[in-house]
């Protein structure tokens, strides 16, 4: 981005010369702005437009930074600056704001899935397996939820919690295949704990626990990671 900043300011000073009362700058989502200040009326006869596009396709070549050229009269050139200042701060609130807002969703649902797994055990111990075999498997879905929020997503229902995580982190190789065969196995006990299509041995909600267990310790280990 230097380069092409110096780039562009030495060829419209050899452009332009004594005629260019100044010359603002800005980046603007990784390009560059060029503002030339005239006198009066801000107009550039067809020769120095054309010597204008030459310069900026120049720099693109040459650094692969884009650069638009403005040219407006001072008073004009003064409120756009400022006008793109603000929106630059705005911008960066919004976008921190959004980043603190994923932090927060990230470690809430971590500790949900934490008392799920508590829960679960919890369970357990009353021979209350069925329901501990939901509970278990709960507490992988927010812990994949909540790494799905870390990439910039957040699935609307559980069926999509999974197509999403395997597109997202098991296909692309980020996290090992184990751990999505882990939530699909919690998620079929789930399906046949809540729907009484078995009932489930303590033994069978332990082993499923462990997998809950094991989880929802990477998915931790990713997001305490970053």
């Amino acid at each position: 981005m230097n380069e092409a900043y110096n780039a562009y300011r030495g060829g419209i000073s050899q452009l332009l010369g004594d005629s260019l009362v100044d010359l603002m700058m800005w980046r603007d989502d990784g390009g560059l702005v060029g503002v030339l200040v005239l006198d009066g009326e801000a107009s550039l006869d067809t020769e120095t437009r054309r010597a204008l596009s030459e310069l900026e396709t120049s720099i693109l070549q040459e650094t692969g930074v884009h650069v638009v050229t403005l040219a407006m009269p001072k008073h004009e050139a003064e409120e756009r600056k400022k006008r793109i200042a603000l929106m630059g701060g705005v911008r960066h609130k919004a976008e921190r704001g959004r980043n603190d807002y994923q932090a927060r969703r990230m470690k809430t649902l971590l500790a949900r899935a934490e008392k799920n797994l508590m829960a679960a055990d919890a369970l357990v111990d009353k021979g209350l397996y069925n329901i501990a075999v939901s509970s278990a498997y709960y507490s992988a879905y927010l812990a994949a939820k909540a790494l799905l929020i870390m990439s910039g997503d957040e699935p609307s229902d559980a069926r999509r919690c999974l197509d999403m995580f395997m597109d997202k982190f098991v296909k692309t190789g980020l996290v090992p295949r184990e751990l999505s065969t882990s939530l699909i196995m919690l998620r079929d006990a789930h399906t046949e704990a809540e729907f009484r299509l078995r009932e489930f041995r303590k033994t069978e909600a332990a082993e499923l626990l462990l997998e809950s267990r094991k989880f929802l310790t990477a998915a931790r280990t990713i997001l305490e990671g970053l």
